[in-house]
């Protein structure tokens, strides 16, 4: 408990924030209650999806290789497709190169929300939408931002590939309807 103690006070001094922290909260607690206190629900990042998703000229169904395009032409990112890695590692990213690496026999609906993730990336990037979304959040913990950014990046790629209007349409025509849904 003593040696727990000294860690949880290096942390506090690391994070310069004076509240107590907990030894079982740790910063993936931190993001289900940003989550939380946000209902998990980003209209900005919605919007942005949205108008990517016209710009772009994406149909009603996005398929990977518009995806690719969209990374290649519009955020000049470089997609390269390379042999599945033995860790199992589908996606890479080499930021140096502004190039991402990706398995090639990625199954399509993996393979289109790893680019849709890697765009919603770039977006938050180069936008720093997230900034604003993150502006009065102060959590204990470093890192608890930059996984926060990786939740609004696949936020932000769910809503490219499932825009909330268009599906709920769908789900209201189809009755609820799961198997026409999914082949949708």
């Amino acid at each position: 408990r003593g040696q727990l103690d000294k860690v949880l006070a290096g942390i506090r001094k690391q994070n310069r924030n004076d509240d107590e922290l907990r030894f079982d909260y740790t910063p993936f607690d931190e993001v289900t209650d940003f989550l939380e206190k946000n209902e998990n629900y980003f209209p900005s990042l919605e919007e942005r999806a949205n108008k990517l998703r016209v710009d772009a000229g994406f149909g009603t169904s996005v398929r990977a290789g518009e995806l690719e395009a969209c990374l290649e032409r519009d955020l000049g990112v470089k997609v390269t497709r390379v042999p599945m890695s033995e860790d199992g590692i589908v996606s890479a990213w080499n930021e140096t190169r502004d190039e991402l690496f990706i398995a090639e026999d990625t199954h399509e609906q993996r393979l289109k929300f790893h680019l849709a993730h890697a765009i919603g990336l770039r977006v938050l990037d180069e936008e720093k939408l997230h900034k604003g979304i993150l502006a009065d959040y102060g959590g204990h913990y470093g890192e608890t931002r930059r996984l926060i950014k990786i939740h609004l990046a696949n936020y932000f790629a769910g809503a490219v590939l499932l825009p909330y209007r268009e599906f709920y349409e769908a789900v209201t025509k189809t009755r609820y309807d799961v198997e026409v849904l999914a082949r949708r």
